[in-house]
């Protein structure tokens, strides 16, 4: 019975040790072919991404004089789709402090007796509708997060990332998943993403005689590869890009495994001990 039952148990592991090798990285390599900045003498406006997923709207304010970015009227867009970079919303900070004293103490049996108390604070930050911006400082503007999420989902299935249990992703217009070595070249009228911002700026908090500039930034291509070569920073001197994993994480399949193997056990073990014991009839 025991020699059976790990066999059964090593062939399961066989199997966790395969799946977790199925695990690839995916990399998104941006065009950068200049579109992703725009100066006109007052600001410089750029699309900066982050190798984790994410991207910013930075606006750099180049003259002496105060800038206003009018974020009600500036808008972002994902693959066409925009929104105002302006939502009315708010958030609520709290902060606790206690504080304590000392009201009683024996020196003789070296007691103190404490009273304490605590009080809390709270601000809430609104969303701001007008950002101003310093002579020749610079602010990010907008942000867009989650960039894997944000591929077409007409194009590219992204699959199971960290701890997931969803499969590796694939190429829609195949149907194939993804393997190591798989590369798609992309180009603005074709990309599986594009990112895109267009803002309103003047030089008075009000808006009057307002001027506009646009930027825009998209995947060039998507290279599978490795995904051990996620860690060690693939591709770190080229055009910019994001990064992820996808396939079923190690966590998630030996969770599947232990799960199998502790099905295999109760319906096996009833079974084996059958065999084994010796009931004298």
């Amino acid at each position: 019975m025991t020699k059976k039952f790990f066999l059964l148990i090593s062939a399961l592991l066989t199997i966790t040790w395969s799946a977790s090798a199925r695990k690839v990285g995916v990399f998104c390599q941006m065009a950068a072919t200049g579109t992703q900045v725009s100066e006109d003498g007052v600001i410089r406006a750029s699309i900066v991404i982050d190798s984790e997923g994410e991207a910013l709207l930075e606006i750099e304010n180049l003259t002496d004089k105060v800038v206003f970015i009018h974020r009600k009227r500036s808008f972002s867009l994902v693959n066409g789709v925009s929104e105002p970079m302006f939502i009315r919303q708010s958030n609520t900070e709290s902060h606790t402090t206690q504080h304590s004293v000392v009201t009683e103490e024996d020196r003789i049996f070296k007691t103190k007796t404490i009273d304490s108390e605590s009080y809390t604070r709270s601000h809430t930050i609104y969303d701001q509708r007008v950002l101003a911006i310093a002579p020749h400082g610079r602010s990010v503007v907008y942000e867009w997060d989650g960039l894997p999420e944000k591929l077409r989902t007409d194009m590219i299935d992204i699959g199971g990332g960290f701890f997931s249990v969803k499969g590796k992703g694939r190429f829609l217009d195949t149907g194939e998943k993804f393997h190591k070595g798989d590369n798609r070249d992309y180009t603005a009228d074709t990309t599986p993403l594009m990112l895109a911002a267009d803002v309103e700026y003047s030089f008075n908090e009000k808006g009057e005689d307002s001027h506009r500039t646009a930027v825009k930034e998209y995947v060039s291509s998507i290279r599978i590869v490795r995904s051990k070569d996620v860690k060690r920073g693939y591709m770190l001197n080229t055009t910019p890009y994001f990064v992820f994993t996808s396939g079923k994480s190690n966590t998630a399949i030996f969770a599947q495994v232990g799960l199998g193997a502790l099905a295999a056990a109760v319906i096996y073990l009833p079974f084996a001990v059958y065999e084994d014991h010796d009931f004298g009839f």
